[in-house]
């Protein structure tokens, strides 16, 4: 499975998921697919993630923390929401704005 905790609600009323790195793919393509999940935009419509932050050095440090079995975290928001990204661990993505469905519970 690719999302848990789909329905997870952040304090402010947005939404939260965490994404799992799928085999063959890297942490970059986990965290473009996670924000595109969160906020229900296709991949192809949201911001290059190097606007946010060095692609290149964020895979090959998460790359570098499995290999050495050391505890990396690195967060940092882009599109909006908030991403944690831990070695071996899930990406953790948080949209703060609320659902403008206007739906009621």
């Amino acid at each position: 499975m690719d999302y848990y905790n789909p329905h997870q609600v952040a304090a402010d009323g947005g939404s939260v998921i965490l994404v799992e790195e799928q085999p063959k793919e890297s942490i970059v393509q986990t965290v473009i697919r996670g924000i595109s999940a969160v906020q229900g935009t296709p991949e192809c419509d949201l911001d290059p993630l190097y606007d946010s932050i060095n692609s290149e050095a964020l895979n090959e440090l998460m790359r570098h923390s499995q290999r050495v079995s050391s505890d990396v975290s690195v967060e940092f928001t882009h599109e909006g929401c908030a991403v944690q990204v831990r070695n071996g661990d899930s990406v953790k993505i948080t949209d703060p704005k609320p659902d403008k469905s206007g739906g009621t519970m």
